[in-house]
């Protein structure tokens, strides 16, 4: 018998053992994690509205939007679409999972290869009508 059990059997609680949960993961103190969030979300938000004021302002916004109006246009409102197809069907049917070719995919998996399905399909159809 071994001393955690003995202790149990005594009415005593058993000594904890150490197991490889979540806790135990070392993860970078919260202020890195904070500070990097928030890096990436401000380079991600700002960049493309400078980029867009640049072009504004220098007069080749038009030029480029209707030259280039499905990538300009048709991928951002592509992945918006597939986002919201989602979103809708996470929010009524409750999460997303499904097999394809025999792999299945869930929890976290199951949006995230819907929305890059959804996403494909739609760039195909832009591409295949545009």
């Amino acid at each position: 018998m071994s001393a955690s059990s003995e202790g149990a059997e005594l009415g005593q609680p058993a000594a904890a053992v150490p197991s490889a949960s979540a806790e135990s993961i070392e993860l970078p103190p919260s202020w890195v994690r904070i500070s990097i969030t928030l890096t990436l979300s401000f380079t991600l938000l700002v960049t493309p509205l400078l980029i867009v004021a640049l072009l504004y302002t220098s007069g080749k916004l038009l030029k480029l939007a209707d030259e280039h109006a499905a990538a300009i246009i048709g991928v951002p409102w592509a992945g918006g679409a597939a986002f919201t197809v989602v979103l809708v069907l996470r929010s009524s049917f409750g999460s997303v999972n499904f097999k394809i070719f025999g792999t299945e995919f869930e929890g976290a998996s199951g949006p995230i290869v819907m929305w890059v399905f959804c996403f494909l399909v739609e760039i195909i159809a832009m591409k295949a009508l545009w």
